[in-house]
């Protein structure tokens, strides 16, 4: 939210811990008028001018011709173009309103861009950064603006963009202003307060993150003592905690009133959000290092891959050697001892070195190669009962071709797997080290209207192309961005999705095979047990079946198959799922993206809501400040890009199961095998509505997706690669070698895809059709 619209006076004593109002952001209530009622609160205290009311009120509302009427008949002096009592000017009424076309006219017409307001000495740009309006601030700055003049308060164009919570600007400031040297990102205000200590006390992770990979010194203090960590944890933010932690802050310094931390977390009840972010940093409790079992996080990475594997071999010697209610219990204890061996001592080894250019990661087992070790000890002891158990009997009787088959499929699966695991899903390169590179994107993106989170990463610096993802996992930008798969430990996107489906169907096809082989050796334990004993086995259940054989006279191969046909259970919604949208034309990122806005289409339609202009900034979730009259004169993007940009930008969000909402336990198993977003999918292709949650399938209004270009040409585009000049086998079977592939048929660079191929005539007039006539 915008410092201006929650500010108040700053009267309140530093040096008491108590009175939070320490760090209130100080900003005069005068000058936070509202456009309509901005002359009335004027009039109330002197005689206002009709001819200047008239002028002002037309800078506010972005009237420019009547603005341009009254400044060229000399009815008003742009030098002198305010009121005697506030000389409040039309450029700072401009500026305020975010009214780039009359700002750049005032300046034209010769108005002062450093002229000050008579309360609290602000300039044209202190207003506009106030609320973050970043091309009112990049105008005024081009037209010779002071980024150092300081207001009443000592706060400077830094300052006031931090105050602003608007993560653009900030970046803006930084690129433009600081990193030019123009301004020291560490300068503070007359009572020492940083762009950093504002920032934490706002509790903005954003700006706390980007200040600190630009150098923001974390240890520096304000004159009550107080650093940016002891305000982050006076706000309780646990993100902005995490970021000064992990970047060194220190937990136990004391302010003026001799308390850390932990004293202030104690006094204002924030101990909660300390505590998870020491955790998360590698600290206990009360502030001490975890013990680590491993120096290197490699090692316990692979310690927990591992570990499945030996799991997984003892638990079905255990289910041969034992009974069942001893193997239950054995199994359940045996699990609660390794996960607290993991948790305790493992995944604190994961934490290396404090690097501020690194993501946040929150580690916990499910975000660990747990999966992937899971995966790969059930792939091993599938191959080993295999090789060494069925393979000899399929020799025997005359099983050459199963036993073979099976064994290919499993190496390839395996060799797939490996690959899988160390591939690169299409990650476009950072641009962290030429800050003048970044420099040329912002300006580019700021001539289109487009600088904001959805098409600018301000974890990267880079233009986000469209189908992509910042990935916190890869540290970079996804191409063709599907979703981050634990089983493999890897993110799948553009350079390893051929792959994955490649890997899934082997993986399918392994465990048929190799459930046929195991099945044929139990009916040959059948028959000989029948004939040499003359018995016959009764097993619960599953009664005189071949299993049933398995069961009693060859444990360790039945258990390894009922362990390979849960696995295969799955996998068969995960391959129904992902051939579905590869048909459909979409990832799993957009796709889930596509129903929420479905949803928020129709909850808001209809509705028409009045915004405040000052409040855009924080009601605009991807920071977009763009003015409307800028908008106007930009000639607009296609109609499938409004319609991508629309249904999967904005901001990039991590999907995750509500607990607390109200969902069956239908629906979370459905969403645990994935049922749920196949139903989603199939409610999109029959015309129906995608954004209903769970498993029914429950019908309205069908939404286009922009990137379907028909079944057959995605399937092309999928499964094909651009280089034509490549034999068909190679086309097929090999991923990306780069970052071209083909979308509509078409090569594109997915690195730099801002605008999508268009639709053929006679595709994009049904969808159109279809999309008229659901609305």
């Amino acid at each position: 939210m915008s410092a201006a619209n929650t500010s108040v006076s700053d009267q309140g004593s530093d040096t008491e811990l108590n009175d939070a109002s320490s760090l209130q952001a100080v900003v005069s209530h005068q000058e936070n008028f509202d456009i309509d009622d901005a002359d009335e609160g004027v009039t109330n205290e002197v005689e206002v001018d009709p001819v200047m009311q008239e002028y002002q009120h037309a800078c506010q509302s972005g009237d420019l011709p009547t603005v341009k009427r009254l400044v060229e008949t000399k009815a008003i002096d742009v030098k002198q173009d305010w009121n005697p009592h506030d000389k409040i000017s039309g450029l700072h009424w401009a500026a305020i309103n975010n009214r780039l076309a009359i700002t750049k006219y005032l300046i034209a017409a010769g108005a002062d861009v450093n002229a000050q307001a008579e309360n609290l000495h602000s300039t044209p740009l202190h207003w506009a950064a106030r609320y973050g309006y970043v091309y009112i601030v990049d105008c005024l700055i081009m037209f010779g603006a002071d980024v150092s003049m300081e207001d009443d308060q000592g706060f400077n164009l830094l300052h006031l963009a931090v105050n602003s919570s608007n993560i653009m600007l900030v970046a803006y400031v930084l690129f433009f202003v600081v990193s030019k040297g123009l301004l020291d990102i560490n300068i503070q205000d007359p009572k020492g307060r940083t762009a950093l200590l504002w920032a934490s006390y706002q509790g903005d992770s954003l700006t706390v993150a980007l200040l600190l990979k630009f150098g923001a010194n974390i240890t520096l203090p304000d004159e009550g003592g107080f650093t940016a960590l002891h305000w982050g944890v006076v706000k309780g933010q646990v993100h902005v905690i995490k970021y000064l932690i992990r970047a060194g802050g220190d937990f136990f310094q004391k302010t003026g009133n001799d308390k850390d931390c932990f004293v202030i977390a104690d006094d204002l009840s924030t101990l909660p959000p300390l505590t998870n972010a020491l955790k998360s940093c590698g600290f206990n409790v009360n502030g001490y290092p975890k013990f680590k079992l491993f120096e290197e996080a490699n090692y316990a990475k692979f310690t927990t891959f591992i570990t499945p594997l030996l799991f997984i071999g003892f638990a079905f010697n255990l289910f041969c050697t034992t009974n069942v209610f001893v193997f239950v219990v054995m199994l359940v204890v045996l699990g609660v001892v390794i996960n607290h061996f993991l948790q305790k001592l493992v995944l604190p080894s994961y934490i290396g070195p404090v690097d501020v250019s690194d993501p946040l990661i929150d580690y916990s087992l499910g975000r660990s190669p747990l999966l992937a070790g899971i995966f790969f000890g059930s792939l091993f002891w599938v191959s080993v009962v295999s090789l060494f158990m069925l393979l000899p009997k399929a020799w025997r009787y005359g099983m050459r071709v199963s036993g073979m088959c099976t064994i290919i499929i499993l190496i390839a699966a395996y060799t797939v797997f490996v690959k899988l695991i160390n591939s690169d899903p299409g990650v476009k390169p950072p641009q962290r080290n030429d800050p003048e590179g970044v420099r040329s994107i912002i300006k580019q993106l700021m001539d289109l209207g487009k600088f904001d989170t959805e098409n600018f990463c301000i974890e990267t610096w880079v233009r986000k192309p469209m189908r992509s993802k910042y990935s916190k996992f890869s540290k970079g930008l996804v191409s063709r961005f599907d979703h981050f798969c634990p089983w493999v430990y890897n993110d799948i996107g553009l350079r390893n999705h051929k792959l994955f489906m490649f890997f899934i169907f082997l993986v399918e096809a392994g465990i048929c095979f190799f459930t046929h082989l195991a099945y044929r050796n139990f009916e040959q334990i059948k028959d000989k047990i029948s004939q040499q004993e003359g018995k016959e086995v009764h097993c619960p259940i599953i009664n005189e079946s071949a299993f049933c054989y398995g069961y009693n006279y060859d444990k360790f191969t039945f258990i390894t198959t009922i362990w390979s046909l849960l696995q295969g259970t799955w996998i068969v919604f995960l391959i129904f799922m992902q051939t579905l949208q590869v048909i459909k034309g979409v990832t799993g990122f957009e796709f889930s993206h596509l129903a929420r806005a479905t949803r928020k289409s129709a909850a808001h339609a209809g509705v028409h809501t009045h915004v405040d202009h000052h409040a855009a900034s924080a009601l605009n979730q991807n920071f977009n400040t763009t003015p409307e009259d800028m908008l106007s004169s930009i000639e607009d993007e296609t109609e499938a890009q409004d319609n991508y940009e629309e249904t999967v930008g904005g901001a990039e969000e991590t999907p995750s199961i509500n607990v607390s909402s109200r969902k069956s336990i239908l629906t979370l198993f459905c969403n645990a095998l994935g049922i749920a977003q196949c139903v989603r999918i199939m409610r999109e292709t029959f015309g129906l509505d995608p954004s209903g949650t769970g498993c029914s399938m429950g019908a309205s209004r069908k939404m286009e997706i922009p990137t379907n270009y028909g079944w057959k040409q995605n399937l092309t585009d999928f499964w094909l690669t651009s280089d034509t000049q490549a034999p068909f086998w190679a086309r097929f079977f090999l991923s990306p070698r780069d970052s071209h592939a083909l979308l509509n048929g078409t090569d594109v660079d997915y690195f730099t895809l801002y605008k999508l191929p268009e639709k053929s005539h006679h595709f994009a007039t049904g969808s159109t059709a279809m999309a008229e006539l659901a609305v």
